[in-house]
């Protein structure tokens, strides 16, 4: 049975065992076998440890690193212009109908412009409406589903490429 654990063990081969300990523990190794095949094994274990060497990495490690976060930041930044872009368009669709609607209300012969607008506002809106309605009725709602479909795919594709590029310049950021 064994005596000492490895704790002690390693300890002893560290140099870290107070002198009382060490004439103890080396009492109990020449008595017993099982502990000083132990401690031989250990003792081979850390002359192989003690001759292992560290290891290095190239001048260029600290670059590489460095290019992939660059690289995935510059990702990050094309992600931010799309939904930049997709705000924009909208925003811009927004300011084409308030713009139409008081471009109709000038364009108009009555003289009181506020009251034009207002007219000009209203019409908008029943005609907007009218549209919504026409356009989720039950015989265009198959086509209005085709289209929004068409137009997620599309957008499932663009997130596709964009996560397939990114990967491509990972790759050949990793092979440099």
């Amino acid at each position: 049975m064994n005596k000492l654990s490895d704790e002690i063990l390693n300890k002893l081969i560290d140099g870290e065992l107070p002198l009382d300990e060490v004439k103890e523990v080396m009492k109990i190794l020449n008595e017993s076998s099982e502990d000083n095949d132990r401690y031989q094994t250990l003792l081979k274990l850390h002359g192989e440890l003690k001759n292992l060497k560290e290891e290095t990495t190239s001048d260029s490690f600290t670059y590489s690193v460095m290019k992939r976060i660059h690289a995935k930041y510059q990702v990050r930044r094309s992600d931010k212009f799309f939904i930049f872009s997709i705000g924009s368009i909208f925003v811009l669709l927004i300011l084409g109908l308030i713009g139409y609607v008081v471009s109709s209300s000038v364009t108009s012969g009555q003289s009181s412009t506020g009251k034009l607008v207002v007219k000009s506002l209203v019409n908008f809106t029943q005609t907007f409406v009218e549209f919504s309605t026409t356009l989720f009725s039950k015989s265009a709602l198959p086509v209005v589903g085709s289209i929004i479909s068409a137009v997620m795919l599309g957008i499932a594709y663009f997130f596709y490429e964009n996560l397939h590029h990114m990967k491509q310049k990972l790759s050949k950021l990793g092979s440099n």
